[in-house]
């Protein structure tokens, strides 16, 4: 058995302005179903990349995002032992859940050579938005462990020199609690997708607060990301302490290893423990 790791994101959609001549009648469901039923390629800093759907009719969308990568081999001693320089096909999986949930819409993408999960992410849905006629802007961030934040704010006695948050703004119509409603609200009268709020103090800034906790929670949630730095200049960033779940999958061809992970996206996607 191979254990694969993967990494956890919540997607948010949030609607855009109707082009007046193309409109989409359809659910964030249906858009996220009908933007990944066909192959296509998407740019990157580090070369082109290939989305490859595997599964996209059923509840959970499988596909593989795949780049090449050139690597060095010797020819046999019979040849010689010539150095040759070949280029192979290499894939991290995705499992996207594009249904409504109480914890949102979900993905989880492999750890795999051909990139940082976040950075493979990021590249596929920037592709998907920027289609002319996509009726929504899709944001996605990874989730986090909360308890790794309060970790380091406890070992600073719950006193930073700052705290700096970057929200998406809600695409829900019910919101939860104030900072939620603000963000809805500020979102509305701006049109903006993410708004990012510091806190800052020379003296330290207190974490035992309301704002500082319904902030952290919101972004545990995968809406959001933090950064912060105590005062003794030891940094914190919430990218860095990703979620993620490992599952054991069969080494056999890739076909074998489909159908196992097809029984496997609850635990693959955070919502069943076993």
């Amino acid at each position: 058995m191979l254990g694969k790791r993967f990494t956890l994101f919540h997607l948010s959609l949030t609607p855009r302005q109707p082009d007046l001549f193309v409109r989409f009648e359809g659910t964030r469901e249906d858009w996220l179903r009908q933007s990944l039923q066909d192959p296509f390629e998407l740019a990157s800093p580090t070369g082109p990349l290939h989305w490859v759907p595997l599964q996209s009719d059923s509840e959970v969308i499988i596909g593989l995002i795949q780049r090449t990568r050139r690597h060095i081999r010797h020819k046999s001693p019979e040849e010689g032992g010539a150095e040759v320089s070949d280029a192979e096909w290499q894939g991290a999986y995705l499992l996207l859940d594009p249904r409504s949930h109480d914890d949102g819409q979900k993905a989880a993408v492999e750890r795999d050579l051909v990139g940082r999960p976040t950075a493979l992410l990021k590249a596929l849905v920037e592709s998907v938005n920027l289609r002319p006629a996509a009726p929504y802007h899709i944001n996605v961030e990874p989730l986090f462990d909360g308890e790794r934040f309060w970790h380091f704010s406890a070992k600073h006695l719950n006193k930073l020199r700052w705290i700096t948050f970057e929200f998406v703004v809600p695409n829900m119509w019910d919101v939860a609690n104030d900072l939620e409603e603000d963000l809805k609200e500020t979102g509305k009268e701006t049109g903006a997708q993410r708004v990012t709020v510091s806190f800052q103090s020379q003296d330290g800034v207190s974490t035992d607060t309301k704002k500082i906790k319904e902030g952290v929670s919101y972004v545990e949630r995968g809406s959001g990301s933090l950064k912060a730095k105590s005062l003794t200049g030891e940094r914190f960033n919430s990218a860095d302490t990703s979620r993620t779940t490992i599952v054991d999958v069969p080494v056999e061809e890739t076909t074998t290893r489909l159908d196992f992970l097809r029984q496997l996206t609850g635990r693959i996607l955070g919502r069943e423990s076993r």
